[in-house]
C-alpha cells in the first residue's frame, strides 16, 4: 500500500469517528432538549408549614429549559422575603427529579438547596419537594415547597416582549382620555364651599368627605354601578367579611358595613387617606365595623396576614395603561386613574391568596387598561373571570367582572403527598 493510498485511509476513519461522535452529541443534544420541555411552563409555587399547619401561595414561577439547564424565573413573589432565584440541575439518572440552590436577591447572607420530584396527575405537571436555608432570623429551616403547574393549554403571550410594541399601539388610541374627569376633580377640590358626596344607603343617606386629591366616586363612571350591581349579587351580608382594596374616603367599606357585613376592612397606601376614611366611618355610625389600614406602595395587600380570608372583595382601582399616564405624569391627580400591567398582575396574586374558598371578588375596569392582561392574569393566577355587566360612554368602555376561585386550575393536595416530600431529599443524596 503506497503513502497516498494509506494516508486516504486515515484521513476516512478520523472523519467517521467525527461523524459518529458529533451524530452522538447532536443525539444527546435533541434528547436532553426534549426531556427538559417537560418541565417548561408556568407554576404556582405553594409552601407548606408542617408544624403550623398552614399552606400558602408563595410566588408564581416560569420555568423556561435550556440544552443543558433549566431555569426559572419568579413572576409575582407575596414578599420580600421571597424575593429569590433558582438554580436547576437535571440529573440523567433521575429523571423524574430536579435539583439545585437558591440564592435571595436582595439578602446575600440567605440561601439553600432544595429538591422536587415530579407528578404526573390527569395530563398535569406537579414538583413535590423540601427546600433548606436560611431564613429571615438567621435561622436554619425547612419545609414543604410545591410547585403547582398552571394550565398551559392555551399559552400565556402577555410576558412576551414581541407583543410589547403591538400592545402599546393598541392602549394609546386615546391620548386625552384622562383629560375631563381630571379637569372635574380639579375644579371639584378647587371650591373652597364644596359639599361633601352624598349616596342613599340601606336606611339612611351616607356622606363621606373625599380626601385631598383623592378620587370622588360621584365623578366615576362605573363606580356607583359597580356597589349596586355586588349589592343585586349579594343581598344579603350578614356574618360577611368585606375587603375594599384601594378604599380611598371608604366609600365601599362603608356602605357594605351600613347594609350588615361583619366585618369591612380597607386598604389604601396614603395614611391621609386612612385618615379620612377613619373618619367618614366615625361620620356614618358604621366605626366598630370598619378597619382601615395604610399598605405599603409596592404591596396593597402588605397589611393582611398571609392567612386573612374574605368572603367579598370589591376594588375600583386605577386601570388606565402607563402609556396614556405618562401624559399626566406632572398631575397629582393621575395616580387615581392611572396603573400599571405589574400592579394588575400583583393584585390578582394577592386575591387569589386573600379570597375565602367560596367567596367573590367583584371589580371594575375598562377599555383603556390592560383587558386583555385582566384574563391571562386571572388564568394564571387560577381565578375564573365572568363579565356581568357593561356601561358603554363616548370614550371609551366600563365592566364589571365577578371573579372566583377556579377550583381546576389546580390539582388538589393531598396530605400523604404533603408528609412523604421532605423523604426526597435523602433520595438525591449523593448525586451530582
Amino acid at each position: 500500500m503506497d503513502f497516498a493510498s494509506s494516508s486516504t485511509a486515515g484521513m476516512l476513519f478520523y472523519a467517521s469517528r467525527a461523524a459518529f461522535i458529533l451524530s452522538r452529541f447532536a443525539f444527546l443534544l435533541v434528547g436532553r432538549r426534549r426531556h427538559t420541555r417537560l418541565y417548561e411552563g408556568h407554576y404556582c409555587g405553594m409552601i407548606y408549614h408542617g408544624r403550623k399547619g398552614d399552606l400558602h401561595i408563595a410566588d408564581v414561577v416560569r420555568i423556561k429549559a435550556g440544552w443543558n439547564k433549566i431555569s426559572a424565573e419568579p413572576l409575582w413573589k407575596h414578599d420580600r422575603q421571597n424575593d429569590y432565584s433558582m438554580y436547576i440541575t437535571i440529573h440523567d439518572s433521575l429523571p423524574d427529579f430536579i435539583y439545585g440552590y437558591w440564592q435571595h436577591n436582595r439578602v446575600m447572607q440567605r440561601f439553600g438547596a432544595f429538591v422536587f420530584r415530579r407528578h404526573n396527575d390527569r395530563g398535569r405537571t406537579r414538583f413535590l419537594g423540601t427546600y433548606i436555608g436560611v431564613s429571615s432570623q438567621r435561622t436554619i429551616q425547612n419545609s414543604t415547597w410545591i410547585l403547582d403547574r398552571v394550565d398551559d393549554s392555551k399559552p400565556f403571550t402577555y410576558f412576551d416582549a414581541r407583543n410589547l410594541l403591538k400592545r402599546r399601539r393598541a392602549l394609546l388610541k386615546n391620548k386625552d382620555l384622562l383629560k375631563s374627569i381630571i379637569e372635574k376633580h380639579r375644579g371639584y377640590f378647587a371650591d373652597s364651599k364644596r359639599e361633601p358626596f352624598e349616596y342613599r344607603g340601606k336606611s339612611k343617606r351616607l356622606s363621606f368627605i373625599i380626601p385631598s386629591n383623592g378620587f370622588n366616586p360621584d365623578f366615576g363612571k362605573i363606580s356607583i354601578p359597580l356597589l349596586q350591581r355586588t349589592i343585586e349579587d349579594v343581598p344579603s351580608l350578614e356574618s360577611m367579611s368585606v375587603l375594599d382594596v384601594g378604599c380611598g374616603s371608604g366609600f365601599y367599606a362603608i356602605a357594605l358595613a351600613e347594609r350588615g357585613a361583619k366585618k369591612c376592612v380597607g386598604l389604601d397606601i396614603e395614611q391621609s387617606t386612612i385618615n379620612v376614611a377613619r373618619d367618614n366611618a366615625r361620620r356614618n355610625g358604621v366605626q366598630a365595623l370598619c378597619d382601615f389600614r395604610q399598605s405599603y406602595r409596592n404591596n396593597i395587600f402588605s397589611q393582611l396576614p398571609i392567612k386573612e380570608k374574605y368572603d367579598l372583595i370589591i376594588a375600583n382601582l386605577p386601570f388606565t395603561n402607563h402609556w396614556i399616564g405618562k401624559r399626566y405624569k406632572k398631575e397629582a391627580l393621575a395616580v387615581n386613574f392611572v396603573s400599571s400591567d405589574k400592579m394588575l398582575f400583583d393584585f390578582f396574586m394577592g386575591v387569589r391568596m386573600h379570597l375565602a374558598k367560596n367567596g367573590k371578588l367583584y371589580m371594575s375596569y375598562g377599555d383603556s387598561g390592560y383587558p386583555n392582561a385582566l384574563v391571562e392574569f386571572c388564568e394564571l393566577c387560577g381565578l375564573d373571570a365572568e363579565q356581568i355587566d357593561s356601561k358603554k360612554e363616548r370614550d371609551e368602555t366600563f365592566y364589571i367582572y365577578k371573579i372566583s376561585h377556579e377550583t381546576s386550575k389546580f390539582i388538589p393536595l393531598r396530605h400523604e403527598d404533603l408528609s412523604i416530600a421532605p423523604a426526597f431529599a435523602r433520595t438525591i443524596e449523593g448525586v451530582g
